[in-house]
């Protein structure tokens, strides 16, 4: 019956129940001659007129779907799609020619596309078990390679599977072989840790796998810490660092955290800062809090927005906030976001009203009474954070004394350096030596304090500028002595005259804190006879 057949079917089924009900409303009226008649006869209501079935249309919307699908790569919808197609028609209607074409190409573009994602899968399932491989996850690893082998894999992929196999079997071999090694690392002996590592790091590619898993070992911490510096020793920073922030994720590994921070710091290699802000904003444990804002006050990479990001926490009191002013002061350092108001290094906005809060929290709490070491510690912070902010203007030291200096003349004395006279062109007002001597001062600060700064005003004399030192290293430190510099620059020479401008020099120091700072020129502006300078002044706190 076609299309045409359905429609007179169904008009004519309306027309007989139409002549039933009329018929039936007359036998009603004849049977209830005599009765009371109501004045209005009650509306007579059509029945609803069922909707007649279109397999044409639903044929044609199904296939509009399945094509949607198709393209969209959803592959289970445009399956279901052409599945209902197969149904829409009954015996003894059939779908056309051109309907069954269209069926049969839908369906070939189905498989096709089957065939491509299962071509991509296994492709996948290849690269993720060679990945699991150099990991040590050797399970893992099997279980892709199998995945590869359900999915009816070509000629080549099988070689390939194949060979992985393979792989992962010599390379199970080779790991029972260093295990003893991996058990080595697991006691406190350094002599023993140091010989497990030596030989771990003889096959890194079969070691790495097993470092990884040691270092979650959560019953033997020490094993875990001691797996943590081997696997920085691997030199894979793109796998041992998520490692060493996977450990300071895991409240449960709280003891080798220290281990995790050291050697994410010893690594120096970018990765790690974006990690730790994230984790030291989101923990509520303040133990955690603190590990994390420990590492991010010293890996290479502190994120530009942690000023910004961190002022929640500045103003919150605890446990933490010492390493919270820590942690700024170290991004404020590493980008030079010295400058606030003009916002230099700045990639967030930092309001007027943050601004303004950040130094009245920092004024608030170098005003703290050095009552005990937390307290003091958090005062120290403090200052070095409000001096790089530009929030306090560093100013001489007093009462600083000359400790040592490598040579002097009677006439030209090393304390003439701390006489305030820096603009007269006296000898006698300047610190004077033969050019054989190393010319090295150390001054005493009289206790440890902060260095932010050296001032150093040159040789002043009258056609002898160039007697005075031009490249100078700085060292501070606890000790008189030290072996490495932490600031270096360049003094220009003196004017050769007197009552001048000032024509000192600020050599930068970064915050080193010490009680003795030395001075050593490594290179003069000529060799001459003598050297020397006129004044020096330690700036800090």
């Amino acid at each position: 019956m076609n299309t045409r057949n359905w429609h007179l079917s169904g008009l004519l089924a309306a027309v007989t129940f139409a002549l039933v009900a009329v018929h039936s409303t007359g036998c009603s009226k004849s049977n209830d001659i005599g009765k009371t008649v109501p004045e209005q006869a009650a509306e007579v209501v059509a029945p609803p007129v069922e909707k007649l079935p279109d397999p044409e249309a639903d044929w044609s919307g199904l296939v509009e779907k399945a094509t949607a699908h198709l393209e969209a790569d959803e592959l289970e919808e445009a399956q279901q799609c052409l599945a209902a197609c197969a149904k829409v028609y009954e015996a003894p209607l059939l779908p056309s020619e051109e309907q069954q074409t269209k069926l049969a190409e839908l369906t070939t573009r189905l498989a096709d596309k089957r065939e491509v994602l299962a071509m991509k899968r296994r492709d996948e399932n290849l690269v993720d078990a060679e990945k699991l491989m150099d990991l040590g996850k050797f399970t893992e690893a099997v279980q892709k390679l199998n995945e590869v082998k359900a999915l009816a894999p070509t000629d080549q992929q099988r070689t390939r599977a194949s060979a992985i196999a393979d792989q992962i079997e010599s390379m199970r071999k080779a790991r029972r072989d260093l295990q003893l090694w991996i058990q080595m690392l697991g006691t406190d002996r350094r002599k023993d840790v140091a010989a497990a590592q030596a030989n771990l790091l003889k096959k890194p590619e079969i070691a790495l796998g097993m470092l990884l898993e040691a270092s979650e070992n959560i019953e033997n911490p020490i094993l875990a810490a001691n797996a943590l510096e081997a696997l920085r020793l691997l030199n894979r920073p793109d796998i041992t660092a998520p490692a060493m922030l996977a450990v300071l994720r895991r409240t449960e590994q709280q003891q080798v955290w220290p281990a995790a921070i050291r050697e994410l710091v010893r690594m120096q290699r970018p990765g790690a800062g974006e990690p730790l802000l994230e984790l030291a904003l989101s923990t509520e444990l303040p133990e955690q809090r603190a590990a994390a804002l420990t590492a991010l006050s010293q890996v290479i990479d502190p994120p530009k927005q942690t000023l910004v990001a961190m002022l929640p926490l500045l103003q919150q009191d605890g446990p933490v906030l010492a390493a919270a002013l820590r942690a700024t002061y170290h991004a404020v350092s590493k980008h030079e976001q010295y400058d606030l108001q003009a916002r230099r290094g700045l990639d967030v906005a930092l309001t007027a009203e943050q601004e303004q809060q950040l130094s009245q929290r920092l004024v608030k709490l170098i005003e703290l009474p050095a009552d005990n070491e937390d307290t003091a510690e958090v005062i120290q912070a403090a200052k070095v954070l409000a001096y790089a902010t530009r929030q306090l203007t560093p100013q001489p030291l007093a009462n600083v004394q000359v400790r040592y200096a490598e040579a002097q003349e009677d006439d030209g004395p090393a304390s003439a350096v701390l006489d305030g006279v820096w603009n007269s062109v006296d000898l006698n007002t300047m610190w004077r030596h033969p050019v054989a001597k190393s010319s090295t001062i150390v001054l005493d600060l009289g206790q440890a304090q902060t260095v932010m700064g050296v001032r150093i005003w040159n040789f002043n004399q009258v056609s002898g500028t160039q007697r005075g030192w031009k490249d100078v290293e700085i060292f501070v430190s606890d000790s008189p002595t030290e072996a490495d510099p932490i600031a270096r620059g360049i003094v220009p020479p003196a004017p050769g005259a007197a009552d001048t401008p000032d024509y000192s020099t600020l050599v930068p120091v970064p915050f080193a804190r010490g009680r003795y700072v030395r001075l050593q020129a490594k290179k003069l502006w000529t060799s001459d006879t003598y050297t020397g300078v006129s004044e020096i002044q330690i700036l800090g706190f």
